[in-house]
């Protein structure tokens, strides 16, 4: 593990600040204001970095049938170095969507807190 400090949080909540001040309209949301703010004051005192897959999430992932354990990690593409809680929160986000969010077809058909079921994949 690689453990200098990288700042990729504050980098990230930077340029994600800076796009979103680039890309505001007449329709002015003040919670996005009031949220940049205090992410901006509560970022982690812990910053390793490590290697991160960037995407992680279960339909970035490929089960085994029987056991349901985890055979293989897929769509390194926007892996990095980063903060490693970075890939615990994305794959926590599905959590806080609405009930009702369309995943992409070939996701995991049912996902809740307490079990998973699979289904085949696409």
């Amino acid at each position: 593990m690689i453990s200098y400090v990288g700042g990729y949080i504050k980098r990230n909540l930077a340029r994600w600040s800076a796009q979103y001040a680039a890309s505001k309209t007449a329709a002015e949301l003040p919670m996005m204001d009031r949220l940049t703010t205090w992410l901006e004051g509560h970022l982690p005192a812990d910053d390793r970095t490590t290697l991160i897959h960037g995407d992680y999430r279960l339909d970035n992932l490929i089960f085994d049938d029987s056991s349901h354990e985890v055979l293989a990690v897929l769509d390194w593409e926007m892996s990095t170095l980063g903060h490693p809680l970075v890939d615990l929160a994305d794959s926590c986000r599905m959590y806080h969507l609405p009930t009702n969010f369309p995943f992409m077809p070939c996701t995991l058909r049912y996902v809740t807190l307490r079990y998973v079921t699979f289904s085949h994949s696409c």
